[in-house]
């Protein structure tokens, strides 16, 4: 009985997901072509991994450069750094939450993606989604160089989002019928929903 609700949730949640993923290939991004190395496997929290894979497939924005962004900006949510966590902190320049948006840039792009009725730039999902909001409407998936310089106006800024989008992505697809990043990405959720209500 399990197992066939296992298989409902993943059917029911996989349609969706691939959708999302054709949109997002269509509109020129290539989230769905990048798989985690296992340097990503490691390094990301996994809630915060299917945060970035999801916000990539909404946005046709690769989840590497969102995972490097948060990786930059505050250790996928681990620094010890309050404006990073803690509801309402901010760093001297004014920026809050795990992907650190100013508050005029959070007007502007933030996003209500766990659906609680309210945009908060301290919220990983909320944070994440808008990360990838702002990049497309900053140039990506076309120019993700200057989507992030637009995200923080440093150039080393952006060649070490840049490293850490390298270092956590891998091509994948090289064998004849392997699952895409859509499947995968849909599997990995429905499996972390086991035992939920």
């Amino acid at each position: 009985m399990k197992r066939l609700a296992l298989v409902a949730i993943v059917v029911c949640l996989l349609v969706p997901v691939l959708v999302l993923g054709a949109a997002s290939s269509a509109l020129g991004g290539d989230s769905g072509l990048a798989q985690p190395t296992q340097v990503a496997l490691a390094d990301i929290p996994p809630a915060y991994l299917m945060l970035y894979e999801q916000a990539a497939l909404t946005y046709g924005i690769p989840w590497p450069v969102l995972a490097g962004i948060g990786k930059v900006e505050c250790d996928h949510g681990r620094s010890p750094d309050p404006a990073c966590w803690q509801e309402g902190a901010t760093n001297a320049a004014g920026a809050g939450g795990p992907m650190q948006f100013l508050a005029p840039t959070w007007a502007r792009y933030g996003v209500d993606a766990n659906g609680d009725g309210t945009a908060d730039r301290w919220d990983p999902a909320d944070a994440i989604f808008a990360a990838a909001n702002y990049l497309r409407a900053s140039g990506a998936p076309a120019d993700i160089p200057g989507a992030v310089f637009a995200y923080n106006h440093s150039q080393t800024y952006v060649d070490q989002v840049l490293h850490w989008a390298a270092v956590y992505a891998a091509e994948f697809g090289t064998g004849a019928g392997a699952p895409g990043a859509a499947a995968q990405v849909a599997v990995r959720f429905a499996l972390a929903q086991i035992g939920t209500p």
